[in-house]
């Protein structure tokens, strides 16, 4: 048996991001590794997904200007606010760390 399980065989069973993957990982003081077995720093696991969620943010402002009225406000209340929420919220996780 392995001493280590990889993190996408992780995710996929317990349908789990690489984030909350991470967050458990340090809470338990364990040390998360990448698919060739070396130790992945949290703050680069950090790093990638405001990357990810920057991404997605912008990709949703441009649909959205492509919309108007209220379903132009429907995206931003339902879709994009939440997304900017969690940016900030992984941003400020960062600075703290």
């Amino acid at each position: 048996m392995q001493d280590w399980i990889p993190g996408n065989q992780v995710m996929s069973l317990a349908q789990m991001t690489d984030l909350e993957i991470v967050q458990g990982c340090i809470t338990k003081s364990l040390t998360p590794h990448n698919d060739h077995g070396q130790p992945v720093k949290p703050a680069d696991v950090m790093i990638q997904h405001i990357s990810d969620l920057e991404k997605d943010v912008m990709r949703l402002d441009e649909l959205a200007w492509d919309l108007s009225g209220a379903e132009r406000e429907k995206m931003i209340v339902e879709q994009i606010e939440p997304l900017q929420e969690r940016l900030q919220d992984a941003q400020a996780y960062l600075k703290l760390s």
